[in-house]
């Protein structure tokens, strides 16, 4: 109620008193923001090789990456705990999975498990047995069924309020994979280390509005 005087508060009930904002309304923009900053000065800091900024393995912007990714296990282990405490038991399950997930994919983003994995797969495996190639191909689509997973149990589990993040998160993701598929260059490597930060930013703004949700 916007209209109540002073003092009027005093002896209203819960549903009277007027509502405060979730916190995590605010934060979520600030986090991109600040994102949006560092990834900026690091182009203005490296230029004009932006190439060695952005597209290669050893980049400032892959440090950047596996900071986000730690920071969204982080939060991830957050909701884990306040799900814990509030006794639901499937979030919890799926937000400590969830946070184990993102917590390896850190540590994937900075000593590259999976392209190792890949190289030794198609360069050593697959050239010393050409027919091992099909199920290398379907070995690597494991990947695919568990992000599925993850994001099914991730609907069902999120608020609205968070998948208005999610959802652009996922598609600069697709982008990136598409663009890692299609294309062999570091010139478009560029692009898509650039899209893979943009989706990890905007999925940690998701999990802070979701924690913004639990929290209000």
């Amino acid at each position: 109620m916007r209209d109540m005087k002073p003092f009027d508060w005093i002896g209203a009930s819960h549903e009277d008193l007027p509502r405060k904002r979730a916190p995590g309304c605010v934060v979520p923009y600030l986090v991109l923001g600040l994102n949006l900053a560092v990834t900026v000065g690091i182009g203005v800091a490296w230029r004009p090789d932006l190439l060695f900024a952005f597209a290669a393995e050893d980049a400032p912007l892959a440090w950047q990456q596996g900071m986000l990714l730690v920071a969204c296990a982080s939060m991830s282990g957050l909701l884990a705990q306040n799900a814990a405490r509030a006794d639901t038991g499937r979030a919890r399950w799926f937000w400590g999975a969830l946070a184990l997930c993102l917590f390896f994919a850190a540590l994937d983003e900075r000593f590259m498990f999976h392209e190792q994995m890949q190289d030794f797969l198609f360069y050593t495996v697959a050239d010393a047995a050409p027919a091992a190639r099909s199920w290398i191909h379907a070995l690597l689509a494991v990947y695919a069924c568990a992000g599925l997973v993850l994001l099914f149990f991730l609907k069902r589990m999120a608020s609205r309020a968070a998948w208005r993040w999610f959802w652009p998160a996922i598609a600069c993701g697709l982008a990136a994979i598409a663009l890692d598929i299609r294309y062999d260059d570091i010139g478009m490597q560029l692009y898509e280390e650039l899209l893979e930060t943009l989706s990890s930013t905007l999925f940690l703004c998701g999990l802070f509005r979701e924690a913004g949700e639990n929290s209000a």
